[in-house]
């Protein structure tokens, strides 16, 4: 049986989720630029949610992924 602390964790969870649904919803709402949303995505998410240490995207360019806005540290291979 779960318990009420697991279940309160849930709904904390839930909210904090829909809050930054909506705040995203806010922000991106009159902007049309892809890159400037992506970017503003990106920088939403990781100061929102305590338990990410990275947030970005990656774009298909032609066969390639290439890394795209991002909030977090550089990928360590770039420092090889």
């Amino acid at each position: 049986m779960p318990s009420s602390t697991g279940t309160n964790h849930v709904t904390l969870k839930s909210a904090l989720y829909q809050r930054v649904c909506d705040e995203l919803g806010e922000l991106l709402r009159n902007e049309t630029d892809f890159i400037a949303n992506a970017a503003n995505t990106a920088s939403h998410l990781f100061y929102s949610l305590s338990d990410i240490n990275w947030v970005g995207f990656y774009l298909l360019k032609g066969n390639e992924l290439v890394l795209g806005p991002f909030q977090g540290k550089p990928l360590a291979r770039a420092f090889r």
